[in-house]
């Protein structure tokens, strides 16, 4: 179905097979039997809102993974309207309170304008009062996705009894224009019987989170070997002698690695609002070390609304209160972060590699001697457009030039999207 053919309904009815996610079958395969709170084993949504005929929803084949459909979401033509659209589906059943739910479903993202990459949507159960939704919902959770096929699985209890009529199942899309696939979906009721720990839920993880991980004990001897250590101390009065039971209090004065945070010279610098000096106390209480936030990206650092002056005024008084700061960032490798300019040069690689280079040498000559670390490139895993035209090898250069203009400054390659949700059985202790 294309967006013409959508335009023509008023609603678009999608079926996705219901199943038990691969994952989670050998641990719901010992739990009591529970009721599929979808009708006929089918996941039957439809699109909603206002502008629901624009967003394209199609029914797609899948490869590769434990299922073989799935919905594919296009909103990019939506998303200019923020209206509140997406996809929903009735139960087919009462529920009581206590009963514990379960739902688990696998999504991938496709094509995000996001800065992260990520795909994003929420999923709610929501509550009804004569069909309209009645804040708060039953269950609210944020998802985001990446390229690979991720799985999230969460269990609640019901706080009330409902009939179908009262609840609704809703999958609202986020503003931002994406392409996502929405895999599974299982929505199943255990009832009262079952603790939310016997059920799967999703955790952020990674490589080496386990609880026994080999790493953690190598940690620890670390840390009884270089962050701890005996202190001896001896109280004694004006004459030299030892005062008996005397009380001990032990303050910390100074750590021994920083706490950082984010910040702007704007705000630093500004003397005619209260609220920014409650902002520079409170930095200089609880912090000591700062990254700028923003000024130094390039599309800021080009705007004549946001001088140099005052970036290295700000530098200067954040050296005055000894705070060292990290820059950030030389190279953001995305035509979507970078001025017009940048992306003129898309079709002329030599011209495009000539003015990156020519912006790192500007920001290294303007702020030279004031910075301790600095952020050569910013987020290559998920912003990418100049290295698939230059070639991955050209942040080494980027870096290599770097390093000559700030010799003895820590660089850094900065970047996040890493981490996605894994199905796990425990808790993440």
């Amino acid at each position: 179905m294309n967006l013409q053919q959508a335009q023509k309904f008023t609603h678009l009815r999608c079926f996705v097979t219901l199943g038990l996610l691969a994952l989670a079958q050998g641990i719901l395969a010992q739990l009591p039997a529970a009721e599929s709170l979808l009708s006929n084993g089918l996941n039957s949504f439809e699109v909603y809102g206002s502008t629901a005929p624009h967003a394209l929803v199609e029914e797609v084949a899948v490869t590769g993974q434990p299922f073989t459909k799935a919905l594919r979401v296009n909103t990019f033509k939506q998303a200019v309207d923020k209206g509140n659209y997406g996809l929903r589906a009735d139960i087919n059943t009462n529920l009581h309170k206590g009963d514990v739910l379960w739902i688990s479903f696998k999504a991938r993202c496709l094509e995000s304008t996001r800065e992260t990459g990520e795909a994003s949507f929420e999923f709610r159960f929501d509550q009804l009062v004569n069909g309209k939704y009645q804040w708060p919902s039953y269950l609210e959770r944020g998802v985001s996705v990446g390229k690979e096929w991720t799985e999230t699985s969460l269990p609640f209890v019901l706080p009330k009894d409902v009939k179908p009529a009262d609840v609704r199942l809703i999958f609202k899309f986020d503003t931002y224009a994406q392409r996502f696939e929405l895999g599974p979906v299982t929505f199943l009721n255990y009832g009262p019987g079952v603790k939310l720990s016997d059920l799967p839920r999703s955790f952020v993880r990674y490589e080496g989170s386990e609880p026994d991980a080999p790493w953690r004990s190598a940690a620890a001897e670390r840390i009884e070997k270089y962050r701890k250590g005996d202190l001896s101390i001896k109280v004694i009065d004006a004459k030299g002698k030892p005062v008996p039971g005397a009380q001990v209090a032990v303050r910390m004065k100074r750590n021994a690695f920083n706490w950082g945070t984010s910040t702007n010279t704007q705000r630093l610098l500004d003397t005619l609002r209260p609220e920014s000096k409650i902002y520079r106390d409170t930095l200089l209480k609880y912090f000591n070390q700062v990254v700028l936030e923003n000024e130094m990206k390039w599309s800021a650092w080009t705007d004549p609304h946001n001088p140099h002056e005052q970036t290295l005024k700000g530098i200067q008084w954040l050296k005055a209160h000894n705070i060292p700061v990290r820059g950030h960032v030389m190279v953001w490798p995305s035509f979507q972060h970078s001025p017009k300019i940048v992306a003129e040069l898309k079709n002329d690689t030599a011209a495009l590699r000539a003015l990156v280079f020519r912006h790192i040498e500007e920001q290294l000559s303007k702020m030279k001697g004031q910075f301790t670390e600095w952020d050569v490139v910013n987020e290559p895993y998920a912003h990418h457009d100049w290295l698939d035209l230059l070639g991955k090898e050209e942040m080494v250069k980027w870096f290599k030039a770097a390093r000559a203009g700030a010799p003895g400054v820590k660089l850094f390659l900065n970047d996040y999207t890493m981490f996605h949700l894994s199905i796990t059985h425990k808790s993440p202790n």
